[in-house]
């Protein structure tokens, strides 16, 4: 049984531990899967954390109606039938932290475990395991509960208000994941059933002649909501939404006239009552009658479109959680360095744009702001008194600085950033001829994200003030990386910034 004992956490280190937790959290969530599959994940993400004993989660499954433990490690395992039976006891409405948390729809977090009227058999596992705190976080689709994911933590000092808070954070983003792989999954049975309408005609089929509907089978009918006569006295143009007229008309028009021979697109309809409906056509041109006309089938997909759009909107919502983490963990050194307030910030938006300058793929640019983001978060584990120093710092102090470069990389390693943020934050004190620090690399050992961050680092921090200095200007700044262009600094990294300043005009903002 593992059952780990570790000398507890200095506060500094203990925050960068918790963060590091969030943010691989977001990074399991981010990449989806299945449901199981992710709070394993997770689960193995928390058990890392220091005073956290074991990490379990559990889903409600639909045909059933009760709670099935998916992602449970081995050292609870003599103790499943237990947990089970406290989760799905009929009417259960005792005070195990999993089944409130559920219930209420609300975190759950027990300090004192072991004062619980729990089953004696409940008390005996938390003496064996030696559980001093428990947290529960209830997790939602659509707005019913739809599992939960445990923590058994060793002590109660290890669920302080900062850990609560990150927790709750957790949590919400684990059940953001669940509701996205829900509408996936109902994104794809919409579209599995759409193409088996179609294959079995069970669709809107119509014949247009001279911009005119001559053939509307019943199902067409009910997708627009007018009679067959009434749709046979119209066309086209009468049906489909004004801003999408021109491209279906145009589309017709080019089949008529034997420029295109098939179709397939969406667009949007005007029903009868009023009602806009998305809807996707496959038509061919053919010879009836004597004249080419247009045959084609028509499905409505309103529900495909609404759930793509949901889900683009949940990844954006997960982007944006993942960089208010970046953000708040910007913040967390901020507060310790007072003097260098949003330097992070500036230097992930100069790294952004220098990128771009150097034709950078869009993605790989954005990576470069979220590292600019991060590559300090290191100087959580410097004492606040050498940071806001206002002297020249001595030779032990400034080893101390330095060691915040390989800090913030053992932080990050271990998340699964889809770019190099942890190599970027480690290398970002390297120089070409090997000065720099932590491991003195030369040349093409540095990555190129790392040359972009030590290019603007230099120059966001020259530029701006510091405890020991007044700000030394812009152009002071670009004389230091222009003058060791090739030596220090990527020479096209350094011009790529000295352009973007004197020929874009590039600014801080403040």
């Amino acid at each position: 049984m593992d059952v780990r004992r570790v000398n507890p956490l200095s506060t500094q280190a203990r925050a960068a531990q918790l963060y590091r937790m969030l943010l691989e959290v977001h990074a399991a969530v981010a990449q989806g899967g299945e449901p199981a599959a992710m709070l394993q994940k997770i689960c193995d993400t928390a058990f890392r954390a220091e005073g956290v004993v074991a990490a379990w989660g559990a889903l409600i499954d639909p045909r059933t109606d009760t709670l099935e433990p998916v992602a449970f490690p081995r050292m609870l395992k003599p103790f499943e039938a237990l947990v089970r039976g406290m989760m799905n006891a009929p009417g259960a409405s005792g005070n195990s932290p999993t089944v409130r948390a559920v219930r209420e729809g609300l975190p759950q977090f027990v300090l004192e475990p072991r004062s619980l009227e729990l089953p004696a058999e409940a008390q005996a596992m938390l003496g064996v395991l030696g559980i001093g705190a428990v947290a529960a976080l209830p997790l939602s689709v659509g707005g019913r509960p739809a599992g939960v994911f445990t923590l058994y933590l060793r002590r109660a000092e290890d669920l302080d208000p900062q850990t609560q808070l990150v927790l709750r954070a957790a949590g919400e983003s684990i059940s953001l994941a669940l509701q996205r792989f829900h509408d996936q999954k109902r994104l794809v049975e919409s579209e599995a059933k759409f193409h088996a309408l179609v294959e079995q005609s069970i669709a809107g089929i119509y014949m247009v002649d001279d911009e005119r509907f001559a053939y509307v089978n019943p199902r067409l009918c009910e997708i627009l909501g007018y009679s067959e006569a009434e749709l046979l006295a119209m066309g086209p143009r009468e049906v489909v939404l004004e801003e999408d007229r021109d491209l279906v008309l145009g589309n017709v028009r080019s089949r008529i006239a034997g420029q295109a021979q098939s179709l397939r697109y969406d667009f949007r309809v005007r029903r009868k009552d009023g009602t806009v409906r998305h809807v996707g056509v496959h038509g061919n041109a053919m010879a009836y009658g004597g004249r080419r006309v247009v045959i084609g089938l028509l499905q409505d997909i309103s529900d495909r479109v609404l759930a793509e759009h949901t889900v683009e909107q949940q990844l954006d919502q997960l982007e944006r959680a993942m960089v208010g983490t970046v953000g708040a963990m910007s913040a967390m050194v901020e507060l310790r360095d007072p003097y260098t307030a949003g330097h992070e910030r500036r230097v992930g938006s100069l790294a952004r744009a220098i990128g771009e300058m150097l034709r950078l793929p869009a993605e790989r640019a954005r990576g470069l702001e979220i590292a600019g983001g991060l590559h300090d978060v290191g100087k959580i584990s410097v004492p606040a008194e050498i940071l806001s120093k206002p002297t020249r710092l001595s030779a032990v102090e400034f080893s101390l600085v330095k060691g915040h470069a390989r800090s913030g990389y053992e932080i990050l390693k271990d998340v699964d950033f889809p770019w190099p943020v942890a190599q970027a934050t480690l290398q970002h004190h390297e120089r070409l001829d090997g000065s720099g620090y932590p491991e003195g690399l030369k040349d093409g050992a540095i990555i190129l994200e790392a040359r972009i961050l030590a290019v603007a680092d230099v120059v966001e921090s020259m530029s701006s003030h510091r405890p020991y200095r007044a700000a030394l200007g812009i152009e002071l700044a670009l004389g230091e990386i222009e003058g060791n262009a090739g030596r220090l600094y990527d020479a096209d990294v350094a011009r790529a910034c000295a352009q973007l300043f004197r020929e874009k005009s590039y600014r801080f903002e403040t």
